[in-house]
């Protein structure tokens, strides 16, 4: 362990009420978990108590949970983020609902090692134990803990206890089990307490998920994405620089009323975490749930320390059928804070009963179209074992949304090295493809999200151009960038049409955008009516009409008469001198010839002389001599023109 001579882990307590959880909890650390005056009066946990067991190489930070079934919502808080279970049957009830209860919970929750205690044992007779015992095999037969150690056990007051050591061999033997997450670079821990200490401000308490938080360190308190700054760090009441994955933390808070933090709120490294209203996830119905789970149905979903009123809306049928497994989205009354491949309870709205649990596939997702096999396969990547499939669909959902290292590691469960490897080698074989958005900034984004949207938009340009424009070649780069402003910004829509003229699938200049070889339709009614607009330019020479003027001659709408004098101009029947102003190309043939002839007889010409060489008026002359400039024909000196 990072810091320390000796390893960390976080030990939960389970079973059910009054089968002597928070005595055992007092004769193995000699602390007692009962803290509020109404646990002590009554004599049953009613929330979360917390005391440290020390076993030499291994520390173990205990989390006792209340065994009562009105207090489920505060065993799934503590339960969250253990890694072992000290699971308590009592000799004289052995195994009772909430005993059962806890173990589907345990099971769903993916907590696989632990090790049972029979307490009480000194009230009934080795023979009863037996069969006590063999009861609790029976039962932990068809969960994660099937292998788990029983140990007998006696605490009394008054009485000699018997078992103790036993238990605590048995636990850190189980502890030798236990994989040690390699160090990660993102810390999370979830909340589960929040007080004032008079002289100190705030302080939360909660265990440490993953990563380091070390003193005077920036951190996020998410949902509210507030940053607030380590004051002061202890952990079981030692004051430390430092506190690590599988420890338990006390976090001073400075400048943050306690009131406005509570339990399911989280502390993350900046940026790790994010909250959502709707979480895609692989749900699972407990075998022996009473009835399905409908589409639809409202229900109390469970996640980190947070508790949330959620709608389920299955993918693929009406109802989940008990023990059997399907994908999901929940969507959120409250925004909920998970990673990918963070596993989640579900019970019952009303009556409180627990219902099944899963894992989380997409800690922040869009709604899904139910029908879509690949987006199904996909989600089944995101709950596979492999972390470059785990990324490569993250990165594929992410779609065109600038990402960074933090927002792959949640939305794909890896830490930020592995998710470093899978970025390189996606980027190796082309499933990942980076883009100069900016001359400061670079996008990476999935290659089939760039096939999908440049197919959007050789479709767009398609559609636009059949149904909106049917007289034009293209439609403006402006135009078509909009069309997928919720996708993706200009500047990349513009660099995947430099692909697809690369590519030749698209033809495009500084302003326009048109697919090879498209050719405009024209009707009957608008060829006949581009002859007449054709003719009516030969026949007025320098003096053509303008598109108002023209549009009264030919008794078309002016846009309509634009877009056939558009198209005149691109089948070169018609020159654009100016905004507006066009002449016949036979004719702006005959001006060139014209004005050579004239200046290699005359020499130099005024714009008047040219104004007369023309029988027009100045307000053609000028922009025909500007014209005839920008073209390389002539060149001005002064108020005379020569030959360029």
């Amino acid at each position: 362990m990072v810091g320390s001579d000796f390893a960390t882990w976080i030990l939960g307590t389970a079973g059910h009420i009054d089968h002597g959880k928070t005595t055992l909890v007092r004769a193995l650390t000699g602390i007692d978990a009962d803290r509020l005056p109404e646990e002590k009066q009554r004599g049953m946990t009613i929330d979360l108590g917390y005391a440290e067991l020390n076993l030499g190489a291994v520390r173990l930070g205990v989390i006792d949970v209340p065994g009562h079934e009105r207090f489920i919502k505060n065993m799934l808080a503590g339960s969250a983020t253990i890694d072992m279970v000290l699971l308590v049957v009592a000799a004289d009830d052995g195994v009772m609902p909430q005993t059962r209860e806890h173990l589907a919970i345990l099971n769903l929750l993916g907590v696989k090692w632990g090790v049972v205690a029979i307490t009480k044992c000194d009230i009934r007779t080795k023979e009863w134990i037996d069969l006590v015992a063999d009861e609790v095999r029976s039962v932990l037969r068809r969960t994660s803990l099937a292998a788990a150690p029983i140990v007998r056990t006696s605490v009394s007051i008054g009485k000699e206890s018997w078992g103790l050591d036993e238990l605590k061999s048995q636990l850190l033997h189980t502890c030798s089990h236990l994989d040690r997450p390699a160090e990660s670079e993102l810390f999370r821990l979830p909340i589960d307490r929040s007080f004032t200490i008079e002289g100190r401000g705030t302080v939360v308490t909660g265990s440490v998920w993953s990563g380091t938080a070390r003193l005077g360190e920036d951190l996020e308190l998410v949902p509210q994405g507030r940053s607030v700054s380590i004051r002061a760090l202890e952990n079981h009441n030692r004051k430390v620089t430092e506190i690590h994955r599988g420890e338990r933390g006390a976090i001073n808070l400075p400048g943050i009323p306690h009131t406005e933090i509570r339990r399911g709120h989280e502390l993350a490294t900046p940026g790790y975490l994010k909250s959502a209203g709707l979480l895609t996830v692989e749900l699972y119905a407990l075998a022996d749930i009473p009835r399905p789970i409908q589409n639809r149905s409202r229900l109390r979903l469970h996640i980190g320390t947070q508790e949330v009123i959620a709608r389920i809306a299955l993918f693929d049928r009406r109802n989940l059928e008990p023990g059997d497994a399907a994908l999901a989205q929940l969507i959120c009354q409250k925004p909920a804070t998970a990673i990918c491949g963070q596993p989640f309870i579900v019970r019952s709205e009303s009556p409180r009963t627990t219902l099944g649990g899963g894992r989380v596939l997409q800690p922040g997702a869009v709604r899904l179209r139910r029908a879509d096999r690949d987006v199904q396969s996909r989600l089944q990547s995101l709950g596979g074992e492999d972390p470059d499939d785990r990324v490569d669909a993250a990165l594929y959902f992410l779609g065109t949304k600038p990402w960074t290292l933090v927002d792959v590691c949640r939305n794909a469960n890896v830490m930020p090295t592995i998710a470093r490897d899978a970025l390189s080698r996606l980027v190796a074989n082309g499933r990942l493809l980076e883009f100069a958005v900016r001359s400061t900034s670079k996008r990476m984004l999935h290659s089939e999200i760039v096939s999908d949207l440049e197919r959007r938009i050789v479709m767009s340009v398609v559609s636009s151009l059949k149904a909106c424009a049917p007289l034009r070649a293209g439609i403006s780069r402006q135009q078509l960038c909009s069309k997928f402003v919720d996708m993706a910004e200009h500047e990349l829509v513009n660099l995947l049409i430099q692909r697809l003229v690369a590519r030749k699938e698209l033809e495009a200049n500084d302003s326009t955008v048109c697919i090879p070889g498209y050719t405009p339709q024209l009707s009957s009614r608008q060829a006949a009516a581009l002859d007449e607009i054709v003719a009516i330019f030969h026949d007025a020479g320098a003096c053509p009409p303008g598109l108002s003027e023209l549009a009264k001659l030919n008794g078309l709408p002016v846009a309509e008469t634009n877009s056939l004098l558009q198209h005149a101009v691109r089948q070169n029947q018609l020159v654009q001198l100016a905004e507006g102003l066009y002449l016949s190309a036979r004719f702006e043939k005959e001006i060139r010839r014209r004005i050579i002839q004239a200046i290699e007889n005359r020499g130099p010409m005024t714009v008047g002389q040219i104004k007369d060489l023309l029988q027009t008026s100045r307000k053609y002359a000028v922009p025909i001599c500007e014209y005839l400039d920008k073209v390389g024909l002539t060149r001005r000196m002064g108020d005379l023109r020569m030959l360029a």
